[in-house]
């Protein structure tokens, strides 16, 4: 697991690309499903945010997060926990 800081202004579209990797080497994600999750607590039962990813170059493991600026105004102000779910 990486552990990265994402910094984002409230009520403004998220968008951020990431390359699924076995820490060098892009993974082949054809078929798969890429969840983005955002909590104010780890134990919350439920996310304030949930978005699935496009797949925008699967065979090289690329794939696009999007959340519009109306998702994103769910989140509050602070820290929250972001969470990235391939499966």
């Amino acid at each position: 697991m990486k552990e990265i800081s994402i910094d984002h202004i409230r009520g403004d579209t998220f968008k951020k690309s990431i390359t699924i990797t076995d820490g060098t080497t892009p993974i082949n994600i054809t078929g798969s499903t890429i969840k983005f999750t955002i909590k104010a607590d780890e134990d919350d039962a439920s996310p304030l945010v949930q978005v699935t990813a496009t797949l925008t170059n699967p065979t090289l493991g690329e794939a696009q997060i999007t959340a519009s600026a109306a998702t994103m105004n769910a989140v509050p102000p602070g820290v929250n926990l972001y969470d990235i779910e391939w499966t």
